[in-house]
């Protein structure tokens, strides 16, 4: 068995060593110009032409499946490859979830609770009449850890942010007044059989996740079966194969669905435990046509990222971790790695990585919001570069 990884980040090093794991074997597609420095030596990486994307896979021939470790592909790449090799999860379901108006109108035909939005087509009558302010306006297709994204206080200040952005319509939604955001990561098989992770609770910081902790502390059982109840219906609707994350905000009145991201997620790294089936393996299993692993989780989780720039002798030392490191170029505020936790009672864990965010990131409060605004938008309104919905406690 032979898949084939489009993308060459974190991501996909990860799914390839759980592939190696498990025996099946892996190549890489790598867009013209990708850096590819996280995946060397765990298989051949092969340049797509996207004018010519299946002539790339000449030299391949005995690729059984192709995934992917991202959602922002060239769909009509894919859908050349697709005559060649199945794809999973399948392209319609990326298709939906790469454009987040799509994404928001598969919610809403799903009676899945998302928050109240429209997209700037619609006249500023219907804006006024449909959302309450503030709102956030994110670009459909751009934007990751808080980028491409703009908030507005009234109508009037809506109506300037979109009509700058000329080049496609936009999703403008309300701002959520949460009390803190959690995800649900969730696989399905080629046979239909569904697993669910769970529920995490993340923090983030200037919109960069920084931590997350597993099971939620502050999750019941009824809101986890809820949850599983909305990712399983995401994956059945989908035909999806792989594993999908749905990014929640948890309000007074319930739980709203934020985005969904249809592949393996960040805030599901520390599934990399000794003897944990990971986020990464069921992923490999489903695409490779192999059964989903059903498990329990006796311990608490935990995860720290660790940003740059650092260097690797500065990450504090614990017979109970062990870094892993991505391979990435050491940039500020870049995802360098990640470190793993685990306890025996949501108190240990929880001191153990207030300890290490303390000795990782002594200057930032970490546990509270943060915004940064210093990029204007061309007729004086603001770009806050950290806004998202995302803002911890």
């Amino acid at each position: 068995m032979k898949v084939a990884i489009y993308g060459c980040g974190q991501l996909a090093r990860m799914m390839a060593e759980a592939a190696h794991s498990l025996g099946v074997s892996v190549c890489f597609l790598a867009e013209p110009n990708e850096d590819t420095r996280c995946v060397e030596h765990l298989g051949t990486v092969i340049r797509i032409d996207p004018s010519n994307p299946k002539a790339s896979l000449l030299g391949v021939s005995d690729i059984d499946a192709i995934t992917v470790e991202r959602e922002q592909i060239d769909l009509s790449v894919l859908q050349r490859l697709n005559e060649e090799v199945p794809i999973y999860p399948p392209i319609e379901a990326l298709a939906k979830t790469q454009h987040r108006l799509k994404e928001k109108s598969l919610l809403t035909d799903l009676n899945l609770p998302t928050s109240p939005w429209v997209s700037s087509c619609v006249e500023p009558s219907i804006i006024a009449k449909s959302l309450r302010f503030p709102v956030v306006i994110k670009h459909p297709t751009q934007g990751y850890d808080g980028k491409s994204q703009w908030h507005a206080k009234t109508l009037d200040e809506t109506v300037h942010i979109t009509s700058k952005l000329t080049d496609t319509a936009v999703l403008i939604e309300e701002r959520i007044n949460f009390e803190f955001e959690v995800s649900i990561i969730a696989a399905r098989d080629q046979f239909g059989d569904i697993v669910c992770y769970p529920v995490v609770e993340n923090q983030h910081q200037n919109s960069i996740l920084i931590s997350s902790i597993a099971p939620a502390p502050l999750i019941s059982a009824e809101q986890q079966h809820t949850l599983e109840r909305y990712a399983s219906t995401l994956l059945q609707e989908l035909n999806y194969v792989g594993v999908l994350t749905v990014e929640c905000f948890v309000t007074q009145n319930g739980i709203l669905i934020n985005e969904i991201a249809p592949r393996v997620h960040n805030s599901g790294h520390w599934t990399l435990q000794s003897g944990l089936c990971s986020q990464f393996e069921q992923h490999i299993r489903a695409v490779a046509g192999m059964s989903l692993v059903h498990q329990s989780f006796p311990q608490v989780y935990g995860l720290v990222n660790i940003l740059g720039p650092v260097e690797q002798d500065q990450i504090p030392t614990n017979k109970q971790f062990e870094p892993v490191w991505y391979g990435k170029e050491n940039r500020p505020k870049r995802k360098l790695g990640h470190i793993a936790l685990w306890a025996a009672t949501e108190t240990e864990l929880l001191r153990e990585q207030d300890a290490l965010l303390a000795q990782l990131y002594p200057k930032e409060a970490v546990r509270t919001a943060s915004l940064c605004s210093d990029k204007a938008l061309p007729g004086a309104h603001v770009i806050d570069k950290g806004l998202t919905q995302t803002l911890g406690r």
